[in-house]
């Protein structure tokens, strides 16, 4: 007898995992869309970004570090005071 998705969805531990992915995936776009709005704002206050630049702005992942850049994006003059 085949197993269906919702009762898969029933049994805990792969509920967890789907818990997990879910809030895996919700990071990646916050993380995103923050990265997004940062660069967004550089680039109208004129700020020249490189192509390496926006790589390391749109590939970074750490919360931590794109909050920091972004309370840091309407005080910067280029993108090195960003990033120090």
């Amino acid at each position: 007898m085949p197993v269906t998705v919702e009762q898969l969805k029933e049994v805990p531990y792969v509920r967890r995992w789907m818990e997990v992915g879910e809030a895996r995936g919700e990071a990646r776009g916050e993380a995103k869309g923050e990265a997004k709005i940062i660069i967004m704002m550089l680039r109208q206050r004129g700020i020249s970004l490189s192509p390496e630049d926006e790589e390391r702005i749109r590939s970074c992942t750490d919360p931590e570090k794109l909050e920091n850049w972004a309370s840091k994006v309407l005080k910067v003059h280029n993108v090195d005071e960003l990033f120090d």
